[in-house]
């Protein structure tokens, strides 16, 4: 009895843990030291990039009407552009989001895949982690779509490469989001737990 009831203190210590705010803390964004474009887009009306608008904080405008409204996003007609992002340092990466507008009547949609690579110095780089960018998503006039890209890895440099849909691409923001690691509260809930089962499973023994 003394077992079992150890052990069911065990379980409820770890779900304890799990269920704690310090262990539920969502993914944030990484900060980018700087990034480099393989193509950039049209140098007119703003479309393309002084190499601050991916990382900026502006995201999901929407446009309405004009040529100049598009200028906080970076647009590419008809190419798969590669963006690499600098971290700094070598960081653990949960996933990718990027903050898109779509306007099929201007022949502006998303990309069709996603392919993500990582580098810890920069030359030697991961092997490709390619996923769809979204599943038949229905699209409208000037709605901003963020899509998220679930390709895990390490490095200082992540590589993302957007397939392109055939024409237009409007790209606002990218953010690189960090995975979760467990407060230290919750990681001694947890480690508090596991004693308690191992202990319990010793006297049963």
């Amino acid at each position: 009895m003394k077992s079992r009831a150890l052990a069911l203190a065990a379980l409820a210590t770890l779900a304890a843990a799990m269920a704690s705010p310090a262990w539920a803390v969502a993914p944030a964004p990484l900060p980018v030291a700087s990034y480099q474009l393989s193509h950039n887009g049209p140098d007119f009306y703003g479309y393309n990039d002084p190499g601050t608008d991916l990382t900026d904080g502006v995201m999901d405008v929407q446009v309405g009407g004009g040529y100049w409204a598009w200028s906080p996003y970076v647009l590419w007609d008809g190419v798969s552009p590669t963006i690499t992002f600098d971290l700094g340092s070598v960081h653990q990466v949960d996933h990718i989001e990027a903050h898109f507008l779509a306007y099929p009547s201007a022949a502006v949609t998303l990309p069709v895949s996603a392919s993500v690579r990582y580098s810890v110095d920069g030359v030697s780089f991961s092997s490709a982690q390619v996923v769809p960018a979204h599943d038949g998503l229905a699209l409208s006039n000037d709605l901003p779509v963020t899509l998220s890209f679930l390709t895990p890895g390490a490095g200082r440099f992540v590589e993302l490469t957007l397939g392109t849909p055939g024409r237009w691409m409007a790209l606002s923001e990218v953010q690189l989001m960090a995975a979760p690691v467990p407060e230290p509260d919750a990681a001694l809930l947890m480690l508090a737990g596991a004693g308690v089962l191992l202990a319990a499973r010793r006297r049963k023994a």
